[in-house]
């Protein structure tokens, strides 16, 4: 690695961090959460209980995962007559307690993510970079005081390197 490259990479993550975080309620139903997405342009929140504390996050990979572990169990209980069967049920892991049924129905708590990942604001984008790798996720929450101020997504990672590519092309 370049040495400009590793200087470009101790910059605080402050500098791309998007502030304010939007949250999502527990007890949302999961169609509000999906809309909520739309809406914001986000793929992902921190979901807070009725306390107001941070309890999980909830993510369109975890509506996907939920959609098509729904859509599974359709089909394999339509063919549950038939001489075929759905192979897809057995190979997902899925929470205890996990309700399948619509969208409308189920909570966001039924399908969240349990634990946030943060990081302080003083950590740098290399440091978010480690923490993204490890633990195979796609946002890291930024926290200052005790509390959640801003959210840096590998999408912010990917602008922010896009944007120092062109003002050196310049």
């Amino acid at each position: 690695m370049s040495n400009e490259v590793s200087a470009m990479l101790k910059i605080s993550v402050k500098e791309i961090m998007k502030s304010p975080v939007l949250f999502i309620n527990s007890e949302w139903r999961l169609s509000d959460a999906a809309s909520f997405f739309l809406e914001h342009s986000v793929s992902g929140a921190p979901v807070l209980d009725d306390q107001g504390k941070t309890i999980g996050v909830l993510t369109l990979k975890d509506i996907a995962r939920y959609t098509m572990w729904h859509l599974e169990v359709e089909e394999y209980e339509e063919d549950l007559g038939g001489s075929k069967k759905s192979t897809g049920v057995d190979q997902v892991s899925l929470p205890q307690n996990y309700k399948l049924d619509k969208m409308t129905c189920t909570t966001v708590r039924q399908v969240m993510s349990v634990g946030v990942i943060t990081v302080s604001d003083e950590v740098t984008i290399s440091k978010i970079l480690g923490v993204m790798m490890k633990n195979r996720i796609h946002r890291v929450f930024v926290k200052k005081a005790g509390k959640i101020i801003g959210v840096v997504t590998t999408m912010d990672i990917i602008r922010w390197l896009r944007c120092l590519d062109i003002k050196e092309q310049l």
